[in-house]
């Protein structure tokens, strides 16, 4: 007897003139939310930065036999008044926290496969010398692992644009 598996993507995305309303975010959060099978309070976990006008967020979500599961849950695609897309610096794979799979994901790109949509190569870019290199992925493990200096501004936490001009972009 094989274990049934059900996936759903679902995802919201916003554009606001001025600024995205926070209350107006919740609640969409919230409604995605209710139409997936799982469960738990979910309101203000994908807080927006101040000054947000562009937002997604993706959640990959599902069944396997009898248990509900949450794979994904990525808020991706901020950005300024001025149109420049917001990253964390080093989040690479954009799940809110820094850890291995970030200098994976690095060297994957280097080496194996093309970036998918939506890869952000300013977040890549952890140095922040304008390319991205196997010394990103070094960098990354060194901080993780051995007290190594942080990634470059925007870092986590704090979203926000690339701070040095660069050819490196975000879907």
């Amino acid at each position: 007897c094989g274990t049934t598996e059900q996936m759903v993507e679902e995802q919201i995305e916003i554009l606001a003139t001025n600024e995205i309303d926070s209350e107006a975010w919740n609640e969409a959060v919230e409604e995605l939310v209710a139409g997936l099978p799982v469960s738990g309070d979910f309101h203000g976990i994908f807080r927006l930065p101040v000054g947000a006008i562009r937002a997604r967020l993706i959640v990959t979500a599902g069944i396997r036999g009898r248990a509900a599961f949450a794979d994904d849950l990525v808020l991706q695609a901020l950005g300024a008044r001025d149109g420049a897309p917001w990253f964390e610096r080093g989040d690479v794979d954009r799940s809110g926290v820094l850890n291995i799979t970030d200098a994976v994901v690095i060297l994957q790109f280097l080496f194996a496969e093309p970036a998918g949509g939506g890869f952000c190569a300013d977040a890549a870019d952890v140095d922040d010398d304008g390319r991205i290199s196997v010394t990103d992925a070094i960098r990354l493990l060194q901080h993780l692992y051995r007290g190594g200096p942080p990634p470059e501004e925007p870092r986590l936490g704090n979203p926000g644009s690339d701070p040095t001009p660069d050819e490196l972009v975000c879907e």
